[in-house]
């Protein structure tokens, strides 16, 4: 019984050490995806503001064409 007992011990070492180790990589992973993500996200954001910037000198474009094609 004592043999049996000793392996059960080992076998649950094992198995927190198993976790613990698994916990370990996920949260490294999450930390990698995170930072992956600002990056990721701060390109997008510079992506959308030059297209903003880029609409809005069209709008202003167009408005001027119409009000010159109005005074003709």
């Amino acid at each position: 019984m004592s043999s049996l007992l000793k392996t059960v011990k080992q076998i649950n070492l094992l198995v927190f050490v198993f976790k613990k180790s698994i916990a370990k990589t996920i949260i490294k992973s999450g930390i990698r995806l995170y930072d992956n993500s600002k990056a990721t996200l701060g390109a997008i954001g510079e992506i959308v503001n030059t297209l903003a910037v880029e609409v809005k000198t069209e709008k202003i474009t167009a408005a001027q064409m119409v009000k010159v094609s109005v005074k003709d």
